[in-house]
């Protein structure tokens, strides 16, 4: 039996027993247990969120059958958010993390990119295919307006000889490609890791964001945190809040935001506060997860120059090839 069905036969029984109890002895009981009836209705609160009293017709006022339904479901649904467990919640959704970005080169996806710098804006579409080991971007809208024919003949001719050049590679060419791909992989998975070390989580609330009951947790820099390589050293400067789905433990969504200086490379560069994140991820396949919106505000200095930029990727359409992994993926 599921914990979910669990819950749910429990609620039967407890609602139940309320209904054959006598008026005076749902008076009794309730007076007795009334100072523990706030901490009891967040279990009710949860119970009527979840859907499983749809069919529960509650009276206008509170009655004590519905207080002492309250009391007894307490310890079946559990006390209020601040109960959980922040260390498990981080740790399980770190360890979904990680299998998603292993199962990730397995998948086919479309994605659209928005790009602004210097007032201007440009978007463009991709089907995005494992091609050889790494990803092939196939361009297939420009600007919000599908290719054309032609356009669409073009690209899949770019896209065959693509294929042609990287089946007949030397050895060091391909190596040189995978490092590339693997490289860029490696940096994502480092900041995702080294989460866990760079901050201190606080449970805020509880609350549903794109259709998914989660765990809110608060994310402060904590003290001591020595940066594992240059790109996790931004974490040092970062704050935010993430979304976490309270079946599933995967993150449904990640917002950060850079509140001080961070310096790299011997003070050349610094990225500066008003550098926004925000990540969404979407169930594709039984437990695996991956990103459904990636948003990014960059302000930063190089010597005396600064820079600002945004970018907002949106990726749907996902598949699994129907070639082999082995030769689609890149660990």
């Amino acid at each position: 039996m599921t914990l979910t069905a669990g819950r749910e036969s429990v609620a039967k029984i407890v609602l139940g027993t309320a209904r054959r109890m006598t008026s005076y002895e749902l008076w009794l009981f309730a007076a007795r247990m009334a100072p523990r009836y706030l901490a009891g209705q967040a279990g009710l609160n949860l119970m009527m969120r979840s859907g499983m009293a749809a069919n529960v017709r509650l009276p206008l006022r509170r009655s004590p059958r519905w207080i002492l339904l309250a009391l007894l479901l307490r310890p079946v649904f559990g006390a209020a958010p601040a109960a959980a467990n922040v260390t498990e919640i981080v740790q399980r959704s770190v360890q979904n993390s990680n299998a998603n970005w292993a199962a990730a080169p397995q998948y086919s996806f479309t994605e659209t990119d928005v790009t602004t710098k210097g007032g201007k804006s440009t978007r463009k579409t991709y089907e995005v295919v494992m091609l050889e080991g790494s990803p092939y971007n196939k361009l297939i809208a420009s600007d919000g307006h599908q290719l054309s024919p032609d356009e669409l003949s073009q690209q899949e001719k770019k896209f065959q000889q693509e294929l042609e050049h990287r089946r007949n590679e030397t050895p060091e060419e391909r190596e040189k490609r995978l490092d590339q791909y693997r490289n860029e992989r490696r940096q994502d998975h480092a900041l995702m890791q080294d989460m866990v070390k760079a901050f201190n989580f606080r449970l805020l609330r509880q609350e549903t964001i794109n259709g998914r009951l989660c765990f809110v947790l608060g994310a402060t820099p904590r003290p001591g945190y020595q940066p594992t390589s240059r790109d996790t050293k931004v974490l040092t400067g970062m704050r935010g809040t993430m979304w976490v789905d309270t079946q599933q433990y995967q993150w449904v969504k990640v917002e950060a935001e850079v509140f001080r200086p961070v310096e790299f490379g011997l003070f050349i560069a610094r990225v500066q506060p008003g550098t926004e994140f925000t990540l969404e991820q979407m169930p594709v396949e039984a437990n695996i997860w991956l990103p459904s919106h990636f948003s990014q505000r960059v302000r930063a200095k190089i010597l005396i120059f600064s820079r600002r930029s945004e970018e907002v990727q949106t990726f749907s359409n996902y598949h699994r090839q129907s070639s082999p992994p082995a030769r689609q993926s890149a660990k």
